[in-house]
């Protein structure tokens, strides 16, 4: 998979979001709206407020505010890595025939007031983060062993473990199966197996930071790391990890408006959509692998093809070159012999040349490759 780099000017962007809604044109990115959202805040680019393009479908005229002068040291481009495969599957998220029937239309997921059968895992970590203390941040986990991957505040226990509780009997329900184990850094993690892929599922809670009003710079006796004092926001976020999985969405959060309680059943199609789109990469990249495999094994039988027919012109050459070479001692041997033949020696003389003679030609004989059987078909 290669990038591809994308560079968003801002005079240019400026006209793009006001040409079209930015659901259309984050699309065309691989991005999602509100990651287009993000970059037109850092460029400080005004965007379209909320039923903007449902009043110019009506015919309404609208005045869209000017481009606002850059400020300075602030950025007048904005660039990203855009991954090739992005476009065709954002096409695909809205295409979600994958989904099962019974989970789309559903009855509405809603946990117990109480914590009322909970499930296994539920209940370990249950007892497990009741025994937790608090870290600096006010936020307590369990650790170490195979429990629910939760990250909150003492006083959010039964609320996330309620929602955590009726997910997983509802990813159950579905014949989904989840799980626990540990990671590489005693992380616990708890994921559900959907699609033969595995997709990790936390709880979180953030916390809020404020000045700590005891802290004094000048006061040794305080560290830098007690310059603020931090509180549990009471807010939780449901997170989903898979790999393969970028620009679907993983993340859900507490609004002012409705609570990850109202929304389980969205959360409930947005992990399989995770899933889904994780066994699509998965394959593809095992294609795109057999693939460069086959390539690779193609090549190497080529250069083997070539390093032989290259051997066996070596060879040729080489016999044409000693048969040459021999045609030539032969010649001078007879030559040699029919001027000595012309010259009277005596007896021991003669028995030299004699014996020079033979092995000449022997060693003319050797090195012919028409003599001494070299060739292919012999």
């Amino acid at each position: 998979m290669t990038q591809e780099r994308i560079v968003f000017k801002r005079n240019d962007l400026y006209k793009q979001v006001w040409k079209e809604p930015m659901t259309k044109l984050a699309k065309k990115y691989g991005l999602s709206d509100k990651g287009l959202s993000k970059i037109c805040q850092k460029l400080d680019i005004p965007v379209p407020p909320r039923g903007y393009w449902a009043k110019i479908q009506s015919g309404a005229k609208l005045k869209r505010p000017p481009l606002p002068r850059k400020k300075y040291g602030q950025p007048d481009f904005h660039e990203i890595q855009k991954r090739q495969y992005q476009e065709s599957h954002m096409k695909k998220i809205d295409d979600d025939s994958y989904i099962p029937d019974k989970i789309k239309s559903a009855k509405k997921i809603s946990p117990h007031k109480r914590l009322h059968s909970p499930h296994p895992l539920v209940r370990k970590t249950k007892i497990r983060l009741e025994k937790c203390r608090p870290d600096k941040y006010g936020a307590i986990g369990a650790w170490g062993k195979p429990y629910l991957n939760v990250r909150i505040g003492p006083k959010s226990i039964g609320r996330a473990l309620r929602i955590m509780n009726a997910l997983i009997r509802a990813f159950e329900k579905y014949g989904y199966t989840v799980g626990s184990d540990t990671g590489w850094n005693n992380q616990s993690n708890s994921y559900v197996t959907i699609f033969g892929e595995e997709v990790k599922f936390s709880i979180y809670e953030g916390s809020n930071q404020s000045l700590n009003p005891k802290w004094d710079e000048d006061d040794d006796y305080l560290s830098y790391r007690e310059k603020y004092t931090y509180k549990m926001s009471g807010k939780l976020q449901f997170q989903l990890s898979c790999r393969f999985t970028y620009g679907i969405r993983n993340k859900w959060s507490d609004t002012a408006k409705r609570k990850l309680e109202d929304i389980l059943n969205e959360i409930l199609i947005g992990t399989v959509r995770l899933a889904h789109f994780a066994r699509v990469e998965r394959e593809e990249r095992e294609e795109e692998n057999r693939r460069w495999q086959e390539e690779l094994k193609r090549r190497a039988e080529e250069k083997k093809r070539r390093e032989e027919e290259e051997e066996r012109r070596t060879e040729l050459e080489q016999q044409a070159f000693m048969w040459n070479k021999s045609k030539q001692l032969r010649a001078f041997i007879d030559e040699v012999g029919q001027r000595a033949s012309t010259h009277q020696r005596f007896v021991e003389e003669q028995t030299k040349l004699d014996e020079w003679l033979i092995w000449a030609k022997k060693h003319a004989d050797r090195i012919d490759p028409l003599k001494n059987r070299q060739l292919p078909f012999e």
